[in-house]
């Protein structure tokens, strides 16, 4: 295992958890125009799109053009379905790397420069906790906390109980 297969492992499961307190809230608080990017699921929808779109290009797939995104992810179901396979393919290859890939160079089609693999995959995990904070605070001023999603509280979940 390496560094950046835990790191991804961490961020699912705090996709996960932001998706399943978004879907606490009413339909009308969803749409609020009080975040970074918008509304709830506008937010939600941006760190969605990061995580494709930076995930595939370390990945080497087809990256999905992000006015396409906002169409097709309208609502949170949908939202929910694309964003959880995304992730299941982000921890399937981080799983997958040795040290060796993870200095292998990433050229995304929107940036002139390359990066490094470990740092594509350390910006997903960064921007979601960056975000997520964001999402988090707002769910819970809206009585629905989606509770501690640090990289601790994670490893912590992981251990046997004693």
């Amino acid at each position: 295992m390496t560094y950046v297969d835990l790191l991804m492992r961490h961020h699912a499961w705090a996709v996960e958890r932001l998706l399943d307190t978004a879907a606490l809230v009413a339909p009308d608080q969803l749409a609020s125009e009080e975040l970074s990017h918008g509304s709830l699921l506008a937010t939600l929808r941006h760190v969605a799109d990061v995580d494709q779109s930076w995930g595939r290009a370390a990945q080497g797939t087809p990256i999905i053009e992000v006015e396409q995104l906002d169409a097709e992810l309208a609502d949170l179901q949908s939202l929910r379905t694309f964003w959880l396979a995304e992730v299941v393919d982000l921890v399937a290859f981080a799983a997958s790397l040795t040290h060796d890939d993870l200095e292998r160079e990433v050229q995304p089609p929107w940036k002139r420069r390359p990066y490094q693999l470990w740092q594509v995959l350390l910006h997903i995990g960064n921007h979601r906790a960056e975000h997520g904070n964001q999402i988090g605070w707002w769910l819970t001023s809206l009585g629905h906390s989606p509770g501690d999603m640090g990289f601790m509280a994670f490893v912590d979940r992981q251990r046997p109980a004693s």
